[in-house]
């Protein structure tokens, strides 16, 4: 019995030693030395289990965590500091449409198949689910009371956390339809494929405030502090005040604006298709310059803006002087997740790698 034992712990070992010999033998996404080059380094690499005929499809920073979704509609949850799974879950079944996942307080909520599931991000377990009799048009939101869904119905649906919680619905005056939903304690505010941005109570249909664009909003809006952002098709990005929908600044580009603004404490970085990346002052809505061949902020590291291109490179933008500094090559990176939070840029490939990089120490 003794001697089998042994052959068992000897086995055992083998495998933990293949195992870390085969992590530590994993290429990094970005070679070391040009990450050195420009005061980068990887914090950490790590690779998750894709299986043959997946691949990576998307990858979303919500809070502490990475969520790395798969072509099957596989969850991979990663703790952003370490790279250390989390937990992984199979989403919905393959095929089924998945939208952007969306996040509150501990919670991640996505629509799967038409389905609401609420996942707890500490244990890895879903701890509701919903299914809709209507189609749902955009990620749900939620705050401490209600779940906020967009119907094809041109409604907003209250759904209750609790099973015995009022519900309620909104729409917008004109009968437009709701494209995106932002969600707090107090109240709820929606965009509409008519430009419509409408804020009502939390708790009821009661309208707050209304703000008009001239054409249709269909990014979700970005709060940072008391302001909102709004990108529209009229080609302009709006800047409100949250409390009462007052226009502080617009800022028109070259076309019409089909994802979000990403806001940092520094600037306003807004995409448009076929015209790069602009970042825009906070304050007066100026631009301040523009990556002709960007496609989305990575993150601002000491005084710096990393942006991702259109031909898998890193256009690196000193934020006081406007300056275009260097270009990193970034060819192995087939995805990235923004981080408009701290200086930790998160990229991954197809094939499962994810590495995490920031100012080398």
């Amino acid at each position: 019995m003794l001697y089998r034992n042994c052959i068992i712990l000897f086995i055992v070992s083998l495998l933990i030693s293949v195992s870390s010999a085969q992590q530590q033998t994993i290429a990094p996404l970005v070679a070391k030395q040009l990450l050195q080059e420009v005061g980068l380094g990887q914090a950490w690499q790590t690779k998750l289990a894709v299986k043959d005929g997946e691949s990576l499809a998307t990858l979303t920073l919500l809070g502490d965590k990475l969520y790395a979704l798969t072509s099957t509609n596989y969850l991979f949850c990663l703790t952003k500091d370490n790279g250390n799974l989390a937990f992984g879950m199979q989403l919905a079944p393959n095929g089924f449409p998945v939208l952007e996942l969306r996040r509150y307080e501990n919670n991640v909520l996505a629509v799967a198949g038409n389905r609401l599931v609420q996942i707890d991000a500490s244990l890895g377990t879903i701890t509701r689910t919903e299914k809709f009799d209507y189609t749902v048009m955009s990620p749900i939101v939620r705050n401490d009371l209600y779940f906020y869904a967009a119907g094809m119905d041109h409604r907003v649906h209250a759904i209750g956390i609790a099973a015995n919680a009022f519900l309620f619905e909104a729409a917008a005056a004109n009968e437009s339809m709701p494209t995106t939903i932002l969600a707090t304690n107090d109240n709820v505010v929606f965009a509409t494929d008519k430009g419509n941005v409408v804020c009502v109570s939390a708790t009821g249909p009661t309208r707050v405030w209304q703000f008009d664009a001239t054409d249709k909003i269909t990014a979700p809006i970005v709060q940072d502090n008391n302001d909102l952002y709004a990108a529209s098709w009229d080609t302009k990005i709006y800047k409100l005040k949250a409390a009462s929908g007052r226009q502080i600044w617009d800022c028109q580009l070259g076309g019409m604006l089909k994802q979000s603004p990403q806001v940092t404490r520094d600037a306003v970085y807004q995409y448009v298709a076929g015209k790069g990346v602009t970042a825009i002052d906070k304050e007066n809505g100026k631009p301040l310059w523009t990556v002709e061949d960007g496609v989305g902020l990575l993150a601002q590291i000491n005084g710096k803006a990393f942006l991702m291109t259109s031909n898998c490179t890193t256009a690196v933008v000193d934020i006081a002087s406007h300056k275009r500094l260097y270009t990193i090559n970034l060819a192995q990176i087939s995805l990235h997740a923004s981080n408009t939070v701290d200086g930790k840029i998160y990229v991954a490939d197809h094939a499962g790698r994810v590495a995490c990089i920031a100012a080398a120490k």
